[in-house]
């Protein structure tokens, strides 16, 4: 029995081995670990400005955080860095495209109808880590602040901890009414175009619905145009 726990010992040692590991905090782990197209908002950095509550703006080229919806900027360097504090941001114009804030997110604009703008959050959302031990059993460990980790097939490996990290990109509507901000939901749609309101109501209960996918969000809003 001895031989067998040293000889699995040895296997695994091997196998991790021909990893590359390094001890990362969260936020270092997130921005190496994941594609570009899934931790920013935006697919690259662009030329924008920040424009302060007070009037104020700062230049440069920006893009902003998909997990922790932080303004992030390139410096002289081309090192990206997050801007510390972002409490007093109006807006933010990055390429194309401007973002608000709102509810912890930033908002940007994907159609419209009338008077009422379409907007929406994209938001990478990480979901609970199963610690593992060694040999597949349940760690109770849950204070893990630094990973060595590795992309692999859309999840997050955490070698170090033997634990694995899912993930998902979610999309938050929103309907700008009068430069108020309110979450898409189906009753708020029912009552913003209340000429729709059977049609809107005959749609969800023909179709499967989800408001977290940007595809069926865009399929809605163009039911709601027609």
């Amino acid at each position: 029995m001895k031989r067998i726990a040293v000889s699995l010992f040895l296997a695994l040692s091997v196998c991790l081995s021909s990893f590359s590991q390094e001890m990362l905090t969260k936020a270092e782990a997130i921005q190496r670990s994941f594609p570009d197209s899934v931790k920013y908002v935006l697919p690259a950095f662009d030329k924008g400005r920040i424009i302060y509550s007070n009037g104020e703006f700062s230049a440069g080229k920006f893009n902003i955080d998909s997990h922790s919806q932080k303004i992030l900027f390139l410096d002289e360097t081309g090192s990206v860095k997050q801007l510390d504090n972002d409490s007093d941001v109006s807006k933010i114009y990055i390429g194309n495209s401007v973002f608000y804030r709102t509810g912890g997110r930033f908002i940007t604009f994907i159609g419209e109808y009338g008077d009422v703008y379409f907007m929406a959050a994209k938001v990478l959302e990480i979901k609970d880590r199963e610690k593992k031990g060694a040999f597949g059993m349940t760690s109770e460990t849950t204070n893990i602040t630094q990973y060595g980790t590795m992309y692999s097939g859309g999840q997050i490996y955490d070698l170090e901890q033997f634990s694995q990290i899912k993930y998902s990109v979610r999309f938050y509507p929103y309907l700008n009414i009068g430069g108020r901000f309110y979450p898409m939901t189906k009753k708020k749609l029912m009552k913003t175009f209340p000429e729709k309101k059977d049609a809107i109501e005959e749609y969800f209960s023909k179709n499967v619905v989800d408001l977290g996918k940007q595809e069926d969000v865009n399929a809605l809003i163009a039911f709601i145009k027609e």
